[in-house]
């Protein structure tokens, strides 16, 4: 009986010999699964703002998703997509008999009409070849430049101030789209990376895109009233019966440049929220859709 019970205690103690790791192994392997917890957090959280950006673009209308349902938030966004975006939020008119402006976009392809809308607005042009790219990915410092054309704000000229660290290594030709989005305070509510010269994808592209022009805590600019319309931040609305009172063309020297809150549906300025009289302003001229 003792020559059992000594046999099992010798197996006991090889056993727990076989399956010790030293300290310093514990140490490396558990700060490594740390490591990587943390990075999948990161990486759950970031995908879930990237997702709430999207799905509150999916809901103002001009973002859909896939037939099953997905908006692919990760994924790149091309210069022919972000057109297609735009024309919706901007509510731009499509003209699907125009042929095409660009040598590398058929008149046929679906993103056609939104491309010559976007360039007859103004907003997004193609290079000195006479090429879209439509398929290239759009950049941080493109995606700005685009932003400060479509919100119809005044380009920055100032060439001595220094652009700030974030934007370090932008281009010359994007510093003053880039100074005019800092002093408006265009990405005021954007979270993502600038990504300068790095190729954006969805979801960043959409944030950039809500924080420009349509801000949730940010005060949005008027910037003209004509007749039953306004320009806000670039986006031209319809104002209806519940606000007419207010925004109307007696009103609209001393309204202009106000900051403003508001809510709208289908284009259409539907409530106000809150109001800021602001004096010096210049009236803009409404941009044509």
């Amino acid at each position: 009986m003792p020559t059992i019970r000594r046999t099992v205690q010798l197996a006991l103690i090889a056993l727990l010999l076989s399956n010790t790791v030293p300290v310093s192994a514990q140490h490396d392997k558990s700060e490594a699964q740390t490591m990587s917890v943390s990075d999948i957090s990161s990486a759950h959280h970031n995908n879930s703002k990237l997702n709430d950006v999207m799905n509150r673009a999916v809901s103002m209308g001009f973002i859909k998703g896939d037939p099953d349902g997905n908006v692919r938030a990760a994924d790149p966004i091309t210069r022919q997509e972000l057109a297609v975006v735009l024309a919706q939020a901007l509510g731009l008119t499509l003209d699907k008999s125009v042929s095409a402006s660009f040598t590398d976009v058929k008149s046929t392809s679906w993103s056609a009409p939104s491309i010559q809308a976007v360039k007859k607005a103004g907003i997004l042009q193609g290079d000195a070849t006479g090429r879209f790219r439509p398929q290239a990915q759009i950049t941080g410092q493109e995606l700005v430049t685009v932003l400060v054309r479509a919100t119809a704000l005044a380009k920055q000229e100032v060439q001595g101030d220094p652009l700030p660290s974030d934007w370090k290594g932008a281009s010359t030709w994007a510093a003053p789209y880039i100074r005019t989005a800092e002093k408006d305070e265009l990405l005021s509510e954007y979270q993502g990376e600038n990504k300068v010269k790095q190729g954006l994808v969805r979801g960043e592209a959409i944030g950039m895109l809500l924080s420009a022009m349509f801000p949730e805590t940010r005060l949005s600019v008027i910037q003209s009233i004509e007749g039953k319309q306004i320009q806000i931040n670039g986006v031209i609305y319809q104002i209806s019966e519940q606000v007419a009172g207010l925004l109307n063309n007696r009103n609209k020297a001393v309204l202009a440049q106000a900051g403003i809150q508001f809510k709208s549906r289908n284009h259409t300025l539907t409530e106000i929220n809150g109001l800021e009289i602001r004096t010096g302003g210049q009236e803009g001229g409404p941009r044509k859709s």
